[in-house]
């Protein structure tokens, strides 16, 4: 038999080895714990970098980062230039997240700058140019939108328009299915389009899908008060609005852009003018849209602005010209193919071509002083439309511009405008 003494011992090491046990199950699931709930490592890129308000003196480089602590320096230069920056920090609304903003001004108009961002062992390098101050600089900027839901044709879009090389991009909004939630813009915008915001300009219109939430204006810097704002470039000079503005919002929005358009033509008599804002003023398929025929367009008219460009609608529509009551022309364009769904093309007597197009697209603006080439394009390089709009000659009689359509295998040929009454007869005929 076994002594009382001897027991004890074996009762001993029983208990020792239990807690010895219990200790390693305790640390090992602490372990595995402690490594599934660990943050992930900080971002410095978590989108972007991207270049927003490029003027021919200035630019914003941005980017998007988890870490509210990264230190960073960026460099801009050319050949014989070199500047040093730091960001400053903005915290994103309701999410853990940061933009990162360098605000570069003294630069020269219409060059060609190099940057570089360092932040630890991460650099990312990118390029871009200036804005043109001069009426006789020629330019070339690109417009497209509705990009959100499909990311890899939203890429398609965006990487053809980066080849393209433009000065700068318009887009007409809708970046996301729905813009308040924040992991939805780098999934569908951001990273879709990184080659091109990289090293091209982005003036952005709020969208509908935009929704009335913060993160839009937080996302992007842009001048006065970002819904509404206006900047020259060249020959032309481009407003955009948001066409999401109710009551006394809206009524704000149209005194700015009364007060904004009178100044303009003293200021600049013979500039282009460019609106851009999401919702068209006419339009036939998918929304159908005609938005601001009361207030919006009259002031439009008596700017004798020059294009309307907007999107809401997932194909490409070019209205005919339409004459206004003071005999200037209005060439309004819908562009909404940057990667949503598409929308099915619907004829009408209102249509340049009497029907829409359904595909993904983008245009291209050739500016000069005396003309706007157009040129429109699928991602893989075909061509769907090409016109250019031009200013009457000395001899005309009219003030009017001229739209010449430039088909393939045809001579050049005028299209003569539409009244005002036939456009509003033309967007309200029942389907």
């Amino acid at each position: 038999m076994n002594s009382p003494q001897a027991a004890r011992v074996r009762w001993l090491l029983l208990c020792i080895f239990l807690l010895a046990l219990s200790a390693v199950l305790i640390y090992t699931h602490n372990a595995a714990t402690d490594s599934a709930d660990a943050p992930a490592p900080p971002s410095v890129f978590l989108a972007g970098p991207y270049l927003n308000s490029v003027g021919s003196d200035r630019a914003a480089i941005v980017w998007l980062s988890t870490s509210s602590d990264l230190p960073a320096t960026v460099t801009i230069q050319t050949e014989t230039f070199s500047r040093q920056f730091r960001p400053t920090l903005k915290p994103i609304p309701y999410v853990r997240a940061f933009l990162y903003l360098v605000q570069a001004d003294g630069l020269a108009p219409y060059t060609s700058y190099t940057y570089s961002i360092r932040s630890g062992d991460e650099q990312l390098s990118g390029n871009f140019r200036t804005l043109s101050s001069s009426p006789e600089q020629n330019f070339t900027f690109a417009l497209y939108g509705d990009h959100r839901t499909a990311p890899d044709d939203h890429r398609k879009v965006a990487d053809a328009i980066a080849a393209e090389k433009p000065l700068f991009v318009l887009s007409s909004g809708d970046y996301v299915t729905d813009g308040r939630i924040f992991d939805q813009w780098a999934h569908q915008f951001f990273n879709p389009a990184v080659q091109l915001l990289l090293d091209t300009p982005l003036w952005p219109a709020r969208g509908n899908h935009e929704s009335q939430g913060p993160l839009y204006r937080a996302l992007f810097e842009l001048p006065g008060n970002e819904l509404y704002y206006s900047f020259d470039c060249g020959s032309a000079t481009f407003i955009i609005l948001d066409s999401n503005l109710k009551n006394a919002e809206h009524r704000a929005q149209l005194h700015w852009l009364k007060n904004h358009l009178t100044e303009l033509r003293l200021r600049r008599p013979q500039a282009w003018l460019f609106v851009m804002l999401h919702e068209p003023i006419f339009n036939i398929a998918g929304n159908r849209s005609h938005w601001g025929h009361d207030d919006v367009l009259p002031l439009l008219q008596e700017a004798r602005v020059d294009f309307v460009l907007a999107g809401h609608s997932h194909l490409y529509e070019r209205i005919c010209p339409i004459r206004s009551p003071n005999g200037s022309v209005i060439q309004h364009i819908v562009s909404g193919g940057g990667g949503a769904p598409l929308y099915s093309a619907k004829p009408s007597p209102l249509l340049a071509h009497g029907i829409g197009i359904s595909v993904h697209h983008y245009c291209l603006f050739t500016v000069a002083p005396d003309s706007v080439a157009v040129l429109v394009k699928q991602p893989d390089g075909e061509i769907i439309d090409s016109f250019t709009v031009a200013r009457p000659g000395p001899a005309s009689a009219s003030p009017a511009n001229v739209v010449v359509e430039n088909l393939p295998d045809k001579p050049p040929a005028s299209l003569p405008p539409i009244s005002q009454q036939q456009a509003f007869y033309y967007q309200f005929l029942p389907r």
